[in-house]
């Protein structure tokens, strides 16, 4: 009896933590409000040549910034990937989803207007469909298509520029993403990746069928816990060594410097090489 109480006990945490974690990141779509203030334009006030301190200080201002307002985001974004990855059947992934699926790249248009979540925030959940069984293609095309036109930017793009504009950020988008995801696959490490986490599911079907006996529910609330946290020791070193770079970017780097070099055709190409390794 004690041993059903903790599970009981358990399960209903484990469940209220996944309840809040939707429901704040909703909240904040609703209410269109971030958690908190940001104050990372203003780096460049801080006077960097005054003290050395200040040049340890400027990235730990930037890493808190950030957080501060991304942390549901972020959050959502690991937990969900941790519920796909544990609770939507990995064959039923690969099916659908897997390389070589026309439908998969479907899909992936299909679901991912509805994220409205930053393009750092894809990241989790590209990881998690990628683990679950994904293809390499269609979780690309998933990642891309997301953050570029979502409902709310679509919306916003209709309302403040013109409906045209924003039909043909939806059809740019999904072209984009869709050959993005066809080039990656065709790739020696792209189809390294699928090889990778689809090997388990190629062995399954060679063998006899077996009947599979589910763990408890809270068992399985806490293994996409802890798939959650894998991910976020795998994702996150590389998201702050993004933001300490470009703290100190903002703090050191004239407004006049990139109104010179960001603008047009060559500034498009400039920004999308930095922009690359700093993914943030």
């Amino acid at each position: 009896m004690e041993e059903k109480t903790k599970r009981a006990v358990r399960k209903a945490v484990l469940l209220a933590f996944f309840i809040i974690v939707i429901g704040l990141l909703i909240y904040s779509r609703v209410t269109a409000r971030p958690t908190k203030e940001t104050f990372k334009d203003k780096l460049s006030e801080f006077g960097l040549w005054e003290s050395p301190l200040l040049y340890v200080a400027i990235p730990a201002l930037y890493i808190a910034d950030y957080f501060s307002h991304a942390w549901i985001c972020l959050l959502f974004a690991f937990s969900v990937a941790g519920l796909i990855y544990e609770f939507v059947p990995k064959e039923t992934i690969t099916r659908y989803m897997g390389r070589g699926k026309a439908a998969g790249y479907g899909l992936a248009l299909c679901m991912a207007p509805f994220l409205t979540v930053c393009s750092c925030t894809m990241v989790p959940l590209f990881g998690g469909i990628l683990y679950a069984g994904a293809g390499v293609g269609p979780a690309i095309t998933f990642l891309l298509m997301a953050p570029a036109a979502n409902i709310l930017t679509i919306l916003m793009t209709g309302e403040m520029i013109s409906w045209a504009v924003a039909g043909a950020r939806i059809i740019a988008s999904a072209a984009v993403a869709v050959i993005a995801g066809l080039i990656v696959s065709a790739t020696p490490w792209g189809k390294a990746v699928e090889k990778e986490f689809q090997v388990a599911d190629s062995a399954a079907g060679s063998s006899a069928k077996v009947e599979v006996v589910k763990p408890p529910l809270d068992e399985r609330l806490w293994a996409a816990l802890k798939f959650a946290g894998y991910l976020a020791k795998q994702i996150l070193p590389f998201f702050i060594i993004g933001l300490i770079v470009v703290g100190y970017l903002s703090a050191f780097i004239p407004e006049e410097i990139v109104e010179s070099y960001l603008t047009g055709p060559t500034g498009i190409l400039i920004a999308s090489v930095l922009g690359g390794p700093l993914y943030t």
